[in-house]
């Protein structure tokens, strides 16, 4: 994935739900972003926007290199496990 594929989703859904796709903490997500430059939604920026309220998207700063590097995240492909069976003693 790209830095600025990662900024748009980033902006486009809260961490909490993405970072389950990519089956992390929000928290590690966060970090990554952090470490790439990538800007984040601050704390309320959802809440305001599902009420209408004007929000601010900060531009993506250019990367050190200078060009839109790739990031070593995939979306983790959810299977769901059959379910355990119980015997009672």
């Amino acid at each position: 994935m790209k830095r600025s594929e990662l900024y748009e989703l980033v902006w486009q859904t809260p961490m909490t739900k993405l970072s389950e796709r990519f089956g992390m903490s929000d928290v590690g997500l966060r970090k990554i972003c952090k470490k790439h430059g990538i800007p984040t939604p601050t704390l309320g920026y959802w809440a305001k926007r599902a009420h209408g309220k004007r929000v601010q998207q900060p531009p993506l700063p250019q990367a050190e290199s200078g060009r839109d590097v790739p990031i070593p995240l995939a979306f983790r492909s959810i299977i769901a496990e059959p379910p355990i069976e119980v015997v009672a003693e």
